[in-house]
């Protein structure tokens, strides 16, 4: 018999047909159970899914392989990158283009939602406060403005002053403009005594400080230059020369820039031989230069246009001050005790000016025995107790140059009887004819631009009949015509201006206003004639 050896079934593939089992002789080889042919089983078909395409990565089509066998029966296929798309708004640092700034707000690059940058901004954010830097914005340019400061209209609302400060802060910045106006002055007394403040910045556009402005401010820091101390702004820290660190110097330049020489600068700086003052400078403070005993010489540049009182006060060795015609206001006794100054001597009067017009000032006599004058063409102020005692004057040409006749200026001039003020006089100081007790008479020109009559300026006039105050009077001191027993007042302004002090007409003389027409409300009013004489209106 055979000896059966078993043929192993052979399975299937995909792609291969299989066998069954069968036998066969193991000696004689005869098939005894034929195997058959098991058919091929195909593939098992599996998806291989898409992937998308990212900004950074390539992507695939979908594909299938056999599950089985895993051949590939449809291959995927290589999708290229995709570009970046920015249209995420990510408000954070790792995106940020610039910071907010007073005029914009923050501004931050788009992004891909990858994370990356894109080149596009888009704007976040408020905007943020001014960013100043010695009182100007770093980014808009504009000007801080210190809350406390109070600002005045001024020279008929076209301009502002700064008259006071009700602040806390240390660091006072004044603005150059304030409502679209101006800022031109800074006035009397308006920081004084205050004495947390550490720094104040002064614009350029102011064109005069007051006295005393800065006064007890004891904590200011200055930008010390050359021994003087200044304050100012940024571009020019030389504005304002407050004063000397100390009073021992001996010889001072005064910077490039500066405008101002404030009240008591160089006061009792008794050892101080020389100052040259720069042209620039504007003003001369009261007592600027007081007490500078050894001070013998003094050059006022031609921009200076105001020497206040006492500026030069006991310099007893000067001997030369030059004068220059850009000088519009003297106030007081500049010169006063100045006893080595050398005059220009004309006419029995002394005057100090400069070479092109020695006249400028009218300082003195020569002798309180003067019995008439006739001052110089080119004369501009009248001084403080010009004509002084002059007992014996009985006349005084002014000419049309004057614009200021001084304090105490024909004080005591008993025997004056008349008076012509020109019409370029501006203001008449106070007791400038104080018991002028022979005067009758005083006029004005019909152009007179007067503006203000000082305290007591015509104190004990009793001989003074009338006088025609000019419209264009805006002040009058108190007690102007106190004691004038026999004065009628004709005032050509039709009322009152509200300037006039309250006790001017001390005397409570006559006083009659303006009326072209015949007025119906029952005051006293007065015009002039057909003949040009004075009329009362009935």
């Amino acid at each position: 018999g055979h000896t059966h050896e078993i043929d192993e079934a052979v399975s299937p593939t995909c792609t291969q047909t299989g066998l069954t089992q069968g036998t066969h002789c193991s000696v004689c080889g005869e098939v005894i159970i034929a195997q058959e042919i098991v058919p091929a089983n195909g593939h098992t078909h599996e998806i291989d899914e898409a992937v998308s395409p990212t900004c950074t990565q390539t992507g695939l089509t979908q594909g299938t392989h056999c599950s089985a066998c895993g051949e590939v029966i449809i291959a995927q296929e290589t999708i290229p990158a995709s570009e970046h798309t920015y249209d995420k708004e990510i408000a954070s640092n790792r995106y940020l283009y610039s910071e907010a700034t007073c005029m914009e707000s923050a501004k931050y690059y788009y992004s891909c939602h990858c994370g990356a940058c894109g080149a596009q901004t888009f704007d976040y954010g408020e905007l943020a406060d001014c960013h100043y830097v010695n009182g100007i914005c770093q980014w808009c340019g504009q000007e801080a403005i210190t809350e406390g400061l109070v600002f005045t209209l001024i020279n008929e609302d076209t301009e502002y002053s700064v008259t006071d400060y009700t602040g806390t802060a240390t660091e006072v910045y004044i603005p150059s403009t304030y409502n679209d106006k101006p800022v031109t002055s800074i006035g009397d007394n308006a920081f004084d005594y205050c004495r947390s403040l550490t720094e104040i910045v002064i614009p350029d556009s102011v064109t005069s400080i007051g006295e005393g402005a800065f006064r007890g401010c004891d904590n200011l820091q200055y930008t010390i230059k050359g021994g003087l101390k200044y304050l100012g702004n940024e571009t020019n820290p030389y504005l304002y020369l407050k004063g000397c660190q100390s009073t021992s110097i001996t010889s001072a330049t005064i910077e490039n820039g500066c405008k101002f020489i404030a009240e008591r600068a160089f006061q009792l700086c008794s050892s101080l031989e020389e100052i040259v003052i720069p042209d620039g400078v504007t003003s001369i403070g009261e007592e600027a230069f007081s007490g500078c005993g050894k001070l013998t010489e003094i050059v006022i540049p031609d921009s200076v246009t105001s020497i206040g009182n006492s500026a030069f006060v006991s310099c007893s060795r000067l001997t030369s001050v030059i004068i220059p015609d850009s000088v519009t206001s003297i106030s007081g006794s500049p010169f006063q005790y100045c006893d080595g100054l050398q005059y220009t001597i004309k006419g029995g009067l002394k005057y100090l000016g400069n070479e092109n017009n020695p006249y400028v000032y009218l300082a003195d006599t020569q002798s309180t025995s003067i019995t008439s004058a006739t001052i110089e063409n080119g004369c501009k102020f009248i001084g403080f107790k010009a004509f002084y005692q002059c007992s014996s004057l009985t006349s005084v040409i002014i000419p049309d140059s004057v614009t200021s006749i001084g304090d105490q200026a024909f004080r005591g001039c008993n025997s004056l009887t008349s008076v012509i003020i020109p019409d370029n006089v501006t203001s008449i100081g106070e007791n400038a004819f104080y018991e002028c007790t022979s005067l009758t008479t005083v006029t004005f020109g019909e152009n007179s631009r007067l503006m203000s009559i000082g305290a007591s300026a015509f104190y004990y006039c009793y001989k003074l009949a009338e006088i025609v105050i000019p419209d264009s009077v805006t002040s009058i001191g108190d007690s102007t015509f106190k004691n004038c027993s026999s004065l009628t007042i004709y005032c050509e302004a039709e009322s009152q201006p509200s300037g006039w002090d309250s006790n001017w007409n001390y005397s409570k003389r006559p006083v009659y206003c303006y009326s072209e027409s015949e007025p119906t409300d029952g005051g006293k009013y007065w015009h002039y004639d057909e003949n040009g004489n004075i009329a009362v209106w009935e």
